[in-house]
């Protein structure tokens, strides 16, 4: 109801702006380019305040290419490319890829997470102890928006580990970071190792 009397309220210009801003990544889209989620949030500064409306439409645009060329993203790459700041918008995507909605975390105990971060060399349990202690009286959502602002985890880690994969995430001495990349010929991951750091 909320979002409806925000929308209800923006100026006939500020709709203009959007619609201008969208028409411009559309026609992108359909030159045959991936145009810049980011670049195009941030276009026109006269849009700094209304950045939740535009990325509303921008996100609707950019999934109905993405499904017809068959390159849907999933939510941790939008929350990646975007920021923890877009996580509500972007929790609210549909289910591209079967995974876990971002920002509910309630199906990982915050045990399990530090046990996890622990046995991947992420953060340590004492480390872990000091996070958790700072969000005593919150859910698991501010521990974890805390560490991935840190750089201490990656909503790609997160997703993995969500998934119940956290052992997916290590190949030898090496620990994923981030999925760059896939295509026919395999994955390219984006890793550190864990001695050299």
């Amino acid at each position: 109801m909320e979002d409806r009397a925000a929308e209800a309220e923006l100026s006939v210009a500020i709709r203009d702006r959007i619609d201008d801003v969208c028409d411009r990544f559309e026609a992108a889209w359909t030159a045959g380019h991936e145009p810049s989620l980011p670049a195009f949030l941030n276009l026109e500064s006269s849009l700094a305040d209304h950045q939740s409306a535009l990325l509303k439409e921008l996100l609707e645009l950019d999934l109905h290419y993405r499904r017809e060329q068959g390159t849907v993203l999933p939510r941790w790459r939008y929350l990646e490319l975007l920021g923890e700041e877009h996580s509500a918008l972007i929790a609210a995507l549909p289910d591209p890829a079967g995974e876990s909605t971002l920002g509910n975390h309630g199906d990982i105990s915050l045990d399990e997470l530090g046990d996890r971060l622990a046995f991947l060399g992420l953060v340590s349990t004492g480390e872990f102890e000091t996070y958790r202690r700072r969000h005593r009286d919150a859910d698991s959502t501010h521990v974890v928006e805390e560490l991935i602002q840190h750089g201490k985890l990656t909503p790609y880690q997160l997703f993995r580990i969500e998934q119940g994969e956290a052992d997916q995430l290590v190949l030898g001495q090496y620990v994923i970071l981030d999925q760059l990349g896939e295509g026919g010929m395999g994955v390219v991951y984006r890793a550190f190792h864990r001695r050299m750091q």
